[in-house]
């Protein structure tokens, strides 16, 4: 999730779908959805069903970003979402 977060950032939510491939996206939902940001989660897998009907990405570039960055504004969100997601769910992760 924070690569393809980065990426996203860097060359637009379209530019990471194609790092990543098509097919990581429902595995890159899934991270989003275990953080609560089902916005995103639900955005990547219509991109998903999008491409596999045989459309471009392009053709929904606008809307991939302006979406994405209403659900995930900036860094700051997703590092708000881990800490919440962390102090609820601590045994989620291995003792330091």
């Amino acid at each position: 999730m924070v690569s393809f977060h980065s990426v996203a950032m860097n060359g637009g939510v379209q530019h990471s779908i194609e790092h990543f491939g098509i097919e990581e996206l429902p595995t890159i939902a899934s991270a989003y959805r275990l953080f609560g940001i089902d916005k995103v989660a639900d955005l990547l897998l219509e991109a998903e069903q999008f491409s596999m009907d045989g459309n471009s990405l392009s053709l929904m570039e606008d809307t991939l970003d302006r979406r994405y960055g209403k659900a995930v504004h900036n860094d700051a969100a997703l590092v708000e979402r881990f800490e919440t997601y962390f102090r609820d769910n601590p045994s989620a992760f291995a003792p330091l």
